[in-house]
């Protein structure tokens, strides 16, 4: 008698080591692990709350970067009156919420390798806004200066103006010169904004 192999489903899916599964928090049907990834078990005709059957083999979500490189998967959330929404929900969150319980009032999550699409156990804390900060200066990724999205500035050119300023040079004429504002003129000499450029 021909042997019989396991549905192809089946052969896709394997743990990896040292990988274990909790369910995700306020998503039923759906299982993440340590090892940051994402997996469905969702079927029709298993209601929320009723225990899954084995037979219902696993599906590993596949997982987009936000444009920071944060990752994202895409689940399913029925409210018992219709039919189930799409939610968007980043793995960091979704890995901690089931290992690390909710997080504490006030406080986020924290990637203590510095790389926003390590979403392993390991690399995961919540921590204060002000400890994340501190991660991001020791781990060189935080969004300051000339590396911010919105700068219109360079570094040499924030020096510039602390030169021009300092020559008695309006406010008004450096921010023409920089196409910028001059309260933006006034922050930079004032060093409330730019103050990690040291002339």
């Amino acid at each position: 008698m021909p042997r019989k192999h396991p549905p192809a489903h089946h052969a896709r899916f394997a743990n990896m080591p040292g990988e274990c599964w909790l369910p995700a928090l306020g998503f039923f049907g759906y299982e993440v692990s340590n090892m940051g990834r994402v997996r469905s078990r969702r079927h029709a005709k298993v209601k929320e709350g009723e225990p899954i059957p084995d037979y219902i083999a696993p599906k590993l979500l596949s997982q987009s970067p936000n444009r920071l490189g944060y990752m994202r998967v895409y689940l399913y959330r029925s409210d018992g009156k219709g039919p189930a929404k799409k939610v968007t929900k980043y793995v960091h969150t979704l890995v901690l919420e089931a290992f690390m319980g909710v997080a504490p009032q006030r406080h986020q999550c924290r990637h203590l390798s510095g790389c926003p699409s390590d979403n392993r156990l390991i690399n995961l804390r919540w921590g204060t806004s002000r400890e994340n900060a501190a991660d991001k200066i020791r781990h060189g990724t935080i969004q300051r200066g000339e590396k911010h999205r919105f700068s219109k500035l360079k570094e040499d050119q924030v020096r510039e103006i602390r030169r021009m300023a300092a020559r008695h040079i309006s406010y008004a004429e450096i921010a023409a010169k920089f196409n910028v504002g001059t309260s933006t003129v006034g922050r930079v000499v004032r060093r409330t904004g730019w103050a990690h450029v040291k002339d």
